[in-house]
């Protein structure tokens, strides 16, 4: 993820001391022609990530979004990456400490993935074949309450869908 000013990176990394560094997502920030303060995001992202991975002895994701105020974070994963995935979120609180990613109520027992946050920090795009449609994955549009409950979910449509796997809409 960049930040809309291109000055701001979010990242995952499953390097040899993620949870000590507290990732498996870092931050970083530009200055000049480098990348500097690099550090995780740590906290109840970090939690989530280190009791999934050891709960499963190994932890995957498809797609990761935060907001433009960078006070939301949300990630579709699962327990291997060729099963299904679900969505999941962490909110920033007032102190900016970030809170243990929780299952979004939009997920379905299916396949949520490839998940994406709009500059409006509430409308979501997020490739699903837990709700119908086309065939494989489809994409949906979903505006969200403060509680990332869906107050409207539609598929997206032709051409965007197919009899396919379509996802990755950015």
């Amino acid at each position: 993820f960049v930040s809309q000013d291109g000055q701001q990176v979010v990242f995952q990394s499953w390097r040899r001391n993620w949870i000590a560094e507290g990732g498996p997502y870092y931050q970083a920030k530009v200055k000049g022609n480098s990348w500097t303060n690099m550090k995780g995001l740590g906290q109840g992202i970090t939690t989530f990530f280190k009791r999934e991975f050891s709960k499963y002895g190994g932890y995957a994701t498809d797609g990761m979004n935060v907001s433009s105020d960078f006070t939301t974070f949300i990630v579709a994963a699962g327990a291997n990456y060729s099963g299904d995935m679900d969505l999941y979120w962490s909110k920033k609180d007032s102190t900016g400490k970030w809170s243990i990613c929780k299952e979004m109520p939009i997920s379905t027992p299916k396949n949520e993935r490839s998940i994406f946050l709009a500059a409006d920090n509430k409308t979501i795009y997020f490739a699903s074949d837990g709700y119908g449609g086309f065939g494989g994955l489809d994409i949906f549009k979903a505006l969200l309450d403060e509680n990332g409950n869906a107050i409207e979910i539609f598929n997206i449509g032709a051409p965007f869908n197919t009899d396919k796997d379509d996802y990755g809409f950015v």
